[in-house]
């Protein structure tokens, strides 16, 4: 009995606590919730979406707290009104859910664990950072369904379709961007694209391209990070109207514009599929790269480069490993 007289001063403190908690909990006020998650949202859309399509509005249908430290939001939508240049364009998720680990806090690390489905597929995401630097990455989307994700279309100028899979596990000891290690990934099964227009680099011989429906096939890449150089280990299409091969190296900068990305490889189109189509067939009399491919075994050189913002593309003479 005088144990209990002694751990009531303990017990009745932290049960008072627990009741409030849970009734704020409960009774947190949603207009509060909402009104925060798109003053977050609408900032970040802002920060990594188009700039080119006027001003974002942020919209969902319902908003509750997740796990104390956290959000679920259901009929999330990210809506661009468009401008003279570019069509409206939106991008809608079934839901998401998103927290800040508490236990992560008090190191005063962050780990944000994101949960979403979206386009048919399932979304599961922990990123960790400690004294704002990204120290983790892991990710795994699963069955994501590139047919219903019409804003790609809004994006290339053609309807694309197929399934996607992938696995991103990241960690390091510092920083990613140094002495980070891991593998990314990830196959797009069934692709076609078109038909309709593919919006062609700066500086091409014509702004855009009328294509018919082209099948992609399969798209298996395997990419590896270690000491804050990406690399690729295998990256090839194969299977379709379509094929190529390439072989990229990414470099971590402080700020995305100051990343360095360099990669060759090749690309063939089918015979038939040039002769099919009157814009690629006066392509490939006209370029010399492309015309070329006949004695290559169809296939023709590229190289890219620059940064992960403005990467450049160009057409080389294909050379045979």
């Amino acid at each position: 009995m005088e144990i209990l007289r002694k751990l009531r001063w303990v017990i009745y403190p932290s049960a008072f606590i627990l009741v409030f908690v849970f009734s704020l909990y409960l009774t947190f006020p949603k207009n509060v919730l909402r009104e925060m998650s798109e003053s977050s949202l609408t900032y970040s859309a802002l920060l990594f979406g188009p700039q080119d399509r006027g001003l974002v509005q942020v919209s969902m249908k319902d908003v509750s707290l997740w796990r104390l430290s956290g959000l679920n939001i259901s009929g999330l939508k990210f809506s661009w009104p468009g401008s003279k240049i570019s069509p409206p364009m939106n991008i809608d998720l079934e839901k998401l859910k998103g927290r800040v680990g508490i236990f992560s806090l008090l190191t005063g690390a962050r780990n944000i664990h994101v949960l979403s489905n979206l386009y048919g597929g399932d979304l599961d995401a922990e990123i960790g950072y400690k004294k704002n630097t990204l120290r983790s990455v892991d990710i795994t989307l699963n069955k994501l369904n590139l047919k219903k994700m019409n804003f790609l279309e809004s994006l290339s100028g053609s309807p694309l379709s197929g399934e996607i899979n992938l696995t991103v596990d990241l960690v390091s000891i510092l920083d990613l961007k140094k002495d980070g290690h891991g593998n990314i990934k990830f196959n797009f099964e069934n692709l076609s694209f078109g038909p309709g227009t593919i919006n062609l680099p700066m500086g091409s011989m014509v702004p855009s391209l009328t294509v018919p429906k082209i099948i992609l096939g399969k798209l298996l890449a395997d990419i590896s990070l270690d000491k804050g150089e990406l690399s690729t280990k295998t990256f090839t299409l194969r299977g379709g109207d379509l094929e190529a091969d390439l072989k990229l190296s990414f470099t971590f900068g402080d700020r995305p514009e100051a990343s360095h990305l360099e990669g060759q490889g090749w690309f063939s189109l089918k015979p038939e599929l040039i002769k099919s189509n009157e814009t690629l067939k006066m392509l490939y009399d006209l370029i010399p790269e492309l015309k070329n491919a006949e004695q290559n075994q169809g296939r023709v050189g590229f190289a890219i480069n620059g940064n992960i913002i403005r990467p450049q593309f160009r057409l080389e003479a294909y050379q045979a490993e």
